[in-house]
Parts: structure tokens; sequence; C-alpha cells
């Protein structure tokens, strides 16, 4: 029994200090502001208002693509703008 304990403790010390590692090796979160949420959850409920709905020109115009531009900061690459065009037809 005890020939398979020793490896067993080892790769679990072994998970977790690569897990602790990982962990604080991620770059900083963004904190998101109350109005942010609130945007959340107001697209979710259109969207499913949508497809309950199966009004088809409101789904798609959810569809559409992004152009973003960043720009090179001390920090890294950072979000200088975000441009949207949408997809949907006339």
């Amino acid at each position: 029994m005890s020939r398979y304990r020793v490896p067993a403790v080892v790769r679990l010390a072994l998970a977790l200090t690569v897990g602790v590692f990982w962990t604080f090796a991620q770059p900083g979160t963004t904190v998101l502001r109350a109005q942010d949420y609130i945007d959340i959850q107001q697209l979710y409920a259109a969207y499913n208002h949508a497809l309950d709905t199966s009004d088809a020109d409101k789904l798609t115009s959810f569809t559409g693509v992004y152009a973003d531009k960043l720009a090179k900061t001390p920090n890294g690459w950072r979000l200088k703008a975000r441009t949207f065009a949408n997809d949907a037809q006339p």
C-alpha cells in the first residue's frame, strides 16, 4: 500500500504547485462596473426574448463583426477602440 501512497502524494503536491503558479501567472482581471452587468443582463434578455418569440429580425440584429484597434502599453497590448459592423439585412 505504501508504494502507491508516495507517488500519489508527489503527484498531488505537483498538481497543487502547478495550479498555484498558473493562477498567479494570469494577468489581472478587469473590474466590471454596475452598468456593465446591467448591459449584459439586458442583452441576454433581449436575445432570449427573440428566441422565445421566433423573431428572425431581432435574432439577426445580434450578428456582426468587431474591428478592434489595439495600443501597445508598458503593461502589454490594450484595447484602444472597438467598432461593430452589424450583419443584419436592412
